[in-house]
């Protein structure tokens, strides 16, 4: 998911941020300003929080002063205050919890002029935007799930596992109960140069439980084209490129596709 993130970041911001004005000296203002607050860099974190749940960067400076300074904050605790026509007055932000005076008040309040927020995926009214993540949940949960799931039965079942069966029914041999768990013990020390000698009543064998790993093949793949679904970031962009035999053009749709959601992105930023 950061891959992915991190790719939509670069796509959007490419080689940096251009100005153009008619005003020759508008321009070299703007250009100096943000050589001196480092805005590429700081509208990269902003972009990136926008995409995984809401960017908001804070103005400093008087709204009749100009913008004295930069900065971004974090997304999950600010708020969006607005009138009963869904007008944006404020923001607050929670800063209860993680401040050392607890008698202060639990919420910081912004103007809306010190506040620039950039809301993704934002869906009718709703005053915050989705970003890219939340969409995107339940896949990969259930992609976190199934890798977990494989990796412990690989774990255990690295090798295939031994079953022994001691004494025999048909010739009325019983093994004692020290008997099966001194064998027992000795199976918890297994290494290459183990080897067996055993009598007629000992029968060791092993399970074969198949190739553990493909059986996870179909929904981790499943999962993670749901996944370049969901964040419409396709295979050739992060990578993975297959050969699907429906010709060369099929990269170049896809870029353009792309192309176009990165667009999106960029307009919403200016």
């Amino acid at each position: 998911v950061n891959a992915i993130v991190e790719k939509i970041v670069g796509y959007v911001w490419g080689a940096g941020i251009f100005y153009e004005s008619e005003n020759e000296d508008a321009q070299e203002v703007i250009e100096n300003w943000s050589r001196d607050v480092d805005f590429p860099s700081i509208g990269r974190k902003w972009t990136r929080e926008g995409i995984v749940k809401n960017g908001y960067i804070e103005l400093g400076g008087k709204f009749d002063e100009g913008v004295q300074g930069i900065k971004v904050i974090d997304g999950k605790y600010m708020y969006v205050k607005r009138d009963e026509k869904g007008n944006v007055i404020g923001y607050n932000q929670l800063i209860k919890g993680f401040q050392r005076d607890f008698d202060k008040e639990p919420l910081k309040p912004f103007n809306p002029e010190n506040i620039v927020h950039l809301a993704l995926n934002q869906i009718g009214d709703c005053a915050y935007g989705y970003g890219y993540i939340y969409p995107n949940l339940n896949t990969i949960d259930g992609m976190l799930g199934s890798l977990k799931d494989m990796h412990m039965l690989m774990h255990r079942k690295a090798n295939s596992p031994y079953w022994a069966k001691l004494g025999s029914l048909e010739k009325e041999i019983y093994p004692t109960a020290g008997a099966v768990a001194e064998l027992g013990q000795r199976f918890e020390y297994l290494h290459n140069k183990t080897e067996w000698i055993t009598g007629p009543d000992i029968e060791i064998k092993t399970l074969d439980f198949g190739a553990l790993g493909d059986k996870f093949k179909f929904p981790i793949e499943t999962d993670m084209n749901l996944m370049f679904f969901g964040f419409q970031t396709p295979e050739t962009v992060m990578g993975k490129c297959t050969n699907t035999g429906l010709g060369s053009n099929l990269a170049s749709e896809h870029g353009s596709a792309y192309d176009r959601f990165i667009g999106g992105i960029q307009e919403e930023i200016e």
